[in-house]
């Protein structure tokens, strides 16, 4: 809170990166397993002769698939396990087995499609969900994130690779374009956060607009001229409709300037115990901060 005005700090905003995956980050932490996929996949990918990535047909390309961030969705008695690994791995792997009468397995099964092979890599997953250790450990391994942008940002740990192998086609297609260097880091979250009077996502950036913030009396943390004005409105007789609202009694600055001299004494303190709390802490850049309309004309009648 600044002069009475309530908003998020950068590092409060910074801190919703945490909850983002992919989206706006330069790189994200994922398990292990994962991590493996990841670069088999890598591993299948090369450029052609017209620069375009595109995967080794003689290597099987795998889905980067790690069931345990929808471990909620698979837990429910309706679930769609079995369409995700086939009936026998998804009974091998001990998962919640269905009634099958969903839209989906429905679909499925007309088109006779139940049977056919999933892009899974074999007998990758030893048990179907992570524990908390190997899911969400600080050890976990970092991969690069790659931005596109084809009608929308596109945000992946996987590359894309194109199907296309002439430049006519390449031409024409609807195939993501790379974004690098400078263009991509003035997109990544903590940049606009940083460097720019921008909003990234999450709700501190569209509903943490500064608001004006209620003080309570005497509060230290509100700047000298601030005080006085809660102060002073507080001892104010109610404005009668149709009036100016009437000044302060004789009685009543009496009592605002004891009242002055209380907060005084309180901000002191703060203070003292904020330098106390901050010894051997190398204070950053101080801003200057510049007056009010109220303050200009209070300084322009005492000079």
């Amino acid at each position: 809170m600044l002069d009475g005005y309530l908003a998020p700090t950068e590092q409060q905003r910074l801190g919703y990166i945490n909850w983002l995956h992919v989206y706006a980050k330069d790189r994200c932490k994922i398990p292990v397993r994962m991590a493996e996929l990841v670069d088999i996949y890598a591993h299948c990918r090369a450029f052609n002769v017209y620069g375009t990535l595109v995967r080794y047909e003689t290597d099987t390309l795998y889905d980067v698939f790690e069931p345990t961030y929808i471990r909620p969705a698979l837990l429910l008695d309706e679930n769609l396990g079995h369409l995700i690994f086939g009936n026998t791995v998804w009974s091998e792997l001990g998962g919640q087995i269905s009634n099958e009468t969903d839209a989906l397995t429905l679909y499925f099964r007309e088109q006779g499609l139940l049977n056919q092979p999933t892009f899974l890599r074999p007998a990758h997953y030893s048990s179907l969900f992570l524990s908390d250790e190997e899911f969400s450990s600080h050890s976990l391994p970092h991969r690069k994130i790659h931005t596109y942008r084809n009608d929308k940002q596109l945000w992946s740990i996987t590359e894309f690779l194109s199907i296309h192998e002439g430049v006519d086609v390449i031409a024409d297609s609807a195939d993501p374009i790379p974004i690098t260097g400078d263009e991509r880091k003035r997109m990544l979250f903590s940049y606009i956060v940083k460097n720019t009077k921008k909003v990234a996502i999450g709700p501190l950036e569209y509903c943490g607009n500064s608001s004006p913030a209620v003080p309570c009396y005497g509060d230290p943390t509100l700047s000298e001229h601030y005080a006085e004005r809660d102060l002073k409105t507080r001892l104010m007789p109610a404005s009668v409709k149709g009036q100016r609202r009437p000044e302060l009694s004789e009685a009543a600055t009496d009592k605002l300037q004891s009242q002055l001299a209380q907060v005084a004494a309180s901000r002191k303190r703060v203070r003292v115990e904020d330098k106390e709390n901050t010894d051997g802490v190398v204070p950053g850049k101080v801003k200057k901060r510049r007056l009010s309309a109220d303050q200009r004309l209070a300084l322009s009648i005492q000079n």
